[in-house]
Order: structure tokens, then sequence, then C-alpha cells
């Protein structure tokens, strides 16, 4: 029984040891350890979720096709980290990230770009091919004026603003 008890106790730390490593060379050095939540949900399951935006308009018309949001929300850009070898952490990194969610058959961002407050935002997150992350240094503050912009004729298509969802 004595030997069994050693033999459990010595596996359990053995694989403890392999997952310190595993933790430290594939997940505390890897890119994707950066995460932007794809979903409201999720960003508040570990503990991102700031608010909940909504559109001046529940869809706008770019290029004659609609646009249509399904979430918008401002979220703490997070790591995931293990202080503990077992059990995942989220970590809050500096400055905040607006995460807008788009609705079915979303229209190519390749048409056109987004200008918020001056600046040019191409970043598109090409893994759900349906939204896309705009990092802020300091929280944004209602509204959130965009101005939607024809990558070829550099022409205003349309604009919209964000507000805190109420």
């Amino acid at each position: 029984m004595k030997t069994i008890s050693i033999l459990i106790i010595a596996c359990a730390l053995l694989a403890t040891g392999a997952r310190a490593i595993f933790n430290q060379v594939f997940v505390a050095n890897h890119p994707d350890s950066n995460v932007d939540c794809a979903t409201i949900q999720e960003s508040k399951q570990i503990g991102a979720f700031v608010r909940e935006l909504s559109s001046s308009e529940p869809s706008i018309v770019v290029s004659g096709r609609p646009l249509a949001f399904r979430e918008i929300w401002i979220e703490h850009p997070t790591l995931l980290t293990y202080p503990l070898v077992w059990f995942p952490k989220w970590k809050h990194q500096d400055g905040y990230t607006l995460s807008i969610r788009l609705g079915e058959s979303p229209i190519p961002f390749r048409d056109f770009w987004l200008e918020c407050d001056g600046s040019q935002i191409t970043y598109f997150d090409e893994s759900d091919g349906d939204r896309f992350n705009i990092r802020f240094d300091l929280l944004p503050t209602d509204p959130i004026s965009f101005r939607v912009v024809d990558r070829n004729t550099k022409q205003t298509l349309t604009t919209f603003s964000l507000t805190t969802k109420k």
C-alpha cells in the first residue's frame, strides 16, 4: 500500500512538472496568450468585460449592402497566465479593446476602412470573419463616432456612433 501511495505521488509530481514546462514554453510566451474575446459572454466569463455599447443605427448601408451589428462591447485586453500550474488566470493588460461583432454575411473589409476620431482603423479579426477589434489607450467616452470610408475613392460612405447600452 505504501509503494502505491509513493508511486501516485511521484506520478502527480512528474505530471505537474511536465505541465509547468508546457505552460512556460508553449503558453506563456505564445502570441495567442493575448486574448480578444469573441462574444460578450466570453468576455464576462474571463472577467475582461467593461461595458456593452449600442449603435446609433441598428445597421448601416455600405456600398449598397447592409452591415448589421450583432454585439458591441469594450473589454480589457487580457493575457492568459498560469500562476498556479494547473489553474489559468486572465491578467488585464493596459488599455481597452472595443469589439464590434457583425451580423450575418458581413461586407468584405477590403472594400472600406473605419475612422475613429481621425485615426484610420483597418485591423480585422480574420479568424472569425465577423468582427473587428480596436485598441484604445484610454477608456473611450460616449459617443464614439466612426466614419466608413471607401478604400478606392476615399469618400465617406456613412457615419455612425456608439454609446453605452442602457
